[in-house]
């Protein structure tokens, strides 16, 4: 079965009688999918359609402006990610500072209802909704038993005692603690974006790499890391550069992935890379050969 992709930004029409879940999910952590799937299993008991409905853009990103953290996957990764979950609907839900004062009874009546006439809703243990955040389980219970609906609220998942959430990934990503990123996500930190045509400067330097310009996203530290790319259904090792190629008075960040022994063009494929390890800050060198042997080092280090 094929997810549906619905963006209500563009879209005249919603799904309707669902089984619904909704907000933010950034990430898509063991958290959301244990939701996730509860969700499906429960639209299948109520022979009913399974709809997951994201806030775009999150809602702490309209109301902190340029101060606020990017997706840690952008919508494009999202429903890539999702496809295995086997939903009926995914929904984009735009938000905006109209959205963000409409007050839980608003919200209920202008957007839930009407746009998807729920039959049962599942939220997370910590949801809420509506301007400063007035709405939450118990609210949205009680107009459920008036409306229609009915509405169930998951105990958190837990790691090391303490619940999964986008920001505890979110503070283990700024650190480039990789190892505790995939241990909450349940699969490594990903990025995924067209090839674009560099300068070849890698290529010259007998380290050739596909260059990707991930927008909208939260990237770890610059610096180098292992990797593995996957490209269509092959997966190869790889070593990955996040930085702005200061050894050639960069500015802006790129993600460069050398696959060795790799000669096949990729340019403007879509290219996945799954990070593993965190090998070295990113930093400038005065000689390419100190360049070219830090990289031979760098390898060495992620593949032994």
């Amino acid at each position: 079965m094929e997810t549906k992709f619905i963006d209500l930004r563009r879209a005249s029409s919603s799904p309707k009688s669902l089984v619904l879940s909704l907000g933010g999910f950034d990430g898509i952590h063991l958290g959301h999918q244990v939701l996730i799937k509860k969700l499906v299993e429960i639209s299948k008991k109520k022979q009913a359609s399974s709809c997951l409905c994201l806030f775009d853009p999150l809602p702490f990103q309209v109301l902190q402006g340029e101060k606020a953290f990017k997706r840690l996957f952008t919508i494009q990764e999202l429903g890539k990610l999702l496809k295995s979950f086997n939903l009926d609907f995914l929904c984009i839900l735009p938000f905006d500072s109209h959205f963000a004062k409409l007050s839980a009874k608003e919200f209920i009546q202008s957007v839930l209802v009407p746009h998807f006439d729920p039959l049962h809703i599942i939220v997370g243990y910590d949801f809420s909704f509506s301007y400063q955040k007035e709405g939450n389980f118990s609210v949205l219970q009680s107009y459920g038993k008036e409306l229609g609906f009915s509405v169930e609220q998951l105990k958190p998942c837990l790691y090391q005692g303490k619940p999964i959430s986008s920001s505890r990934i979110r503070k283990h990503l700024s650190l480039a603690d990789m190892k505790e990123v995939k241990a909450l996500l349940g699969r490594a930190f990903s990025i995924q974006s067209q090839v674009l045509r560099g300068d070849g400067r890698g290529r010259k330097l007998g380290f050739p790499t596909a260059n990707l310009k991930p927008e909208k996203k939260e990237l770890p530290p610059l610096g180098v890391y292992s990797g593995r790319a996957q490209i269509q259904k092959d997966g190869y090792p790889a070593i990955v550069n996040i930085g702005c190629r200061p050894s050639f008075n960069g500015s802006q960040t790129f993600v460069e992935v050398h696959i060795p022994s790799f000669n096949r063009n990729l340019y403007d494929q879509i290219l996945t890379v799954e990070l593993g390890d965190f090998i070295r800050k990113e930093r400038a060198f005065s000689k390419l050969s100190d360049l070219k042997e830090q990289i031979r080092q760098d390898i060495q280090v992620a593949f032994g």
